[in-house]
C-alpha cells in the first residue's frame, strides 16, 4: 500500500528511524516510571515487622500525546491527562479518568465508599456489604468475602474492583478480572497494623474514585487525638484484655500484635495481654485464664452466636476467671462486632467503644448512639 500525504516525499530509512526512536523514549520512559513507583511501594508480610514503615499513597499524572491528521497538511496534537497510582501490592493502576462504577469485596472497603460520599456508584458488593447503610438494597450480591464470585462481578461489569490484599482467594480472582479486561485495586485491608495502614486505605480509594478524603481523614484522627488527650490525664495503669475474635467449645482465637485489633486496644487504653502473639492465633481455654486478663472481650458472628457464647463462658474455665467474678466478660454483636471487626473509616467508633468498656464507671467516653446497647457483659 502507497503512504499517505502525510508521508509523501520522506525515505523508508527514515520513517523506521523515528520509529525506533519513538518506541524506545516510550519503553524507557514506562521502564522509568515502574521501577520509581516500586521504590516507593510495600508490601505487605507475613512475619513481624522489626520496624513499622508507612508508605505514602504514590500517584503520578502523566500527560498522554495523541496525535491525528484530519487533513493532508494539517496535524493536532491532543494531550490527555492520566494517573499512575500503585495499589497495596505493588500494582501500577492506570486511571484515565474516576471510575464511574465501583465493585467492593469487603465491608471495610464499601464503608470507606460510602463515607467518601460514592455509595451511588456500586454495582455489586460482597454479602456482608449489603446490611451497610447507603448501599442499594437491590444491588448485586458477589458472594462471601473469602469466596466471591467472578460471574456476579463480571455480570456487573464495573469500571474499577477493589480488593483485599492478604486474601488468597481475592489475589487470585485479581488476574482472572484482568483477563475479563476490568481494572482492579488491592488495598490492605486486614493486613492494617495500625490507624497509619487504615487511612491509607481511605486515602487510596478517594485517590482512585476522584473525592476528597481530607474531611473524612482530619475527623478520624482528631477524635482519637482527643480520646488520648483524655486517657493521659487518668494516669492510670492501662487494664489488661484479651480479645477474642472467635469461641467454640474446643478452642479460642485471639487478636495478637501486629494487627488493627491490637491498635485498637492499646488506644482504648488497654493492654494486649497476647501482644507477644502475631497476627491472629489459637490458644486453649487453660492458656488464657493463665493469662489472668482484667477483661475478656468477645465477638459474636451473628445475634444468633450470643446464646451460645454465654453458654460456653458459663461452662468452660472462663467462669473461674477474674474477669468473670468481676463482671468484666463482654459479648459485642451487631454494630459493635462490626466497628471492632473492621479495619475501615469506624476505627475511631471502635476505639471510643473499647474505651467505653475498660473505663465504665470511671471516665466519661461519649460512644456514638448506634452502638449503645450492642454488648452485654458477663459475671460479677
Amino acid at each position: 500500500m502507497a503512504p499517505g500525504p502525510a508521508f509523501s516525499g520522506i525515505s523508508m530509512e527514515y520513517r523506521l528511524v523515528v520509529v525506533v526512536l519513538v518506541i524506545g523514549a516510550i519503553i524507557g520512559y514506562s521502564i522509568n516510571l515502574f521501577t520509581e513507583g516500586l521504590k516507593t511501594s510495600t508490601t505487605p508480610t507475613t512475619s513481624p515487622p522489626t520496624t513499622t514503615t508507612i508508605t505514602e499513597l504514590v500517584t503520578k499524572t502523566i500527560p498522554k500525546i495523541i496525535t491525528s491528521t484530519t487533513t493532508a497538511v494539517e496535524t493536532k496534537t491532543i494531550e490527555k491527562q492520566y494517573r499512575l497510582v500503585v495499589d497495596a501490592i505493588g500494582n501500577l493502576v492506570e486511571l484515565e479518568e474516576p471510575p464511574k462504577t465501583i465493585a467492593s469485596l469487603a465491608p471495610s472497603i464499601t464503608e470507606i465508599i460510602c463515607l467518601l460520599g460514592s455509595c451511588n456508584r456500586l454495582v455489586v458488593v460482597d454479602s456482608f456489604s449489603k446490611q451497610i447503610e447507603g448501599v442499594p438494597r437491590d444491588i448485586s450480591d458477589a458472594g462471601g468475602y473469602w469466596s466471591p464470585s467472578i460471574e456476579a462481578i463480571v455480570e456487573a461489569s464495573p469500571d474499577i474492583v477493589f480488593l483485599c490484599s492478604g486474601v488468597p482467594t481475592q489475589e487470585q480472582l485479581g488476574e482472572q478480572l484482568l483477563s475479563y479486561g476490568i481494572s482492579i485495586f488491592y488495598l490492605r485491608c486486614d493486613r492494617a497494623r495500625d490507624i497509619d495502614d487504615i487511612l491509607w486505605d481511605v486515602e487510596a480509594v478517594a485517590t482512585v474514585i476522584g473525592v476528597d478524603s481530607e474531611p473524612l481523614v482530619a475527623s478520624i484522627r482528631d477524635r482519637i487525638s482527643r480520646l488520648r488527650e483524655l486517657l493521659v490525664a487518668t494516669n492510670t495503669t492501662p487494664p489488661s484484655i484479651v480479645l477474642i475474635v472467635y469461641l467454640d467449645e474446643k478452642s479460642i482465637w485471639v487478636a495478637g500484635g501486629g494487627t488493627f485489633q491490637d491498635y485498637i486496644i492499646t488506644t482504648s487504653g488497654g493492654s494486649n495481654s497476647f501482644s507477644n502473639l502475631y497476627g491472629w492465633q489459637m490458644i486453649g481455654f487453660e492458656h488464657l485464664v493463665a493469662r489472668d486478663p482484667d477483661y475478656i472481650v468477645i465477638t459474636a458472628m451473628g445475634p444468633e452466636d450470643v446464646e451460645k457464647i454465654v453458654d460456653i463462658v458459663e461452662g468452660s474455665l472462663l467462669a473461674e476467671s477474674r474477669a468473670y467474678s468481676s463482671g468484666n466478660i463482654c459479648i459485642l454483636y451487631g454494630d459493635a462486632a462490626d466497628v471492632i471487626s473492621r479495619p475501615g473509616p469506624r476505627i475511631a467508633d471502635a476505639v471510643y467503644l473499647l474505651a467505653s468498656i475498660l473505663y465504665r464507671g470511671y471516665l466519661d467516653v461519649e460512644v456514638p448512639e448506634y452502638l449503645e446497647g450492642s454488648y452485654s457483659c458477663l459475671g460479677g
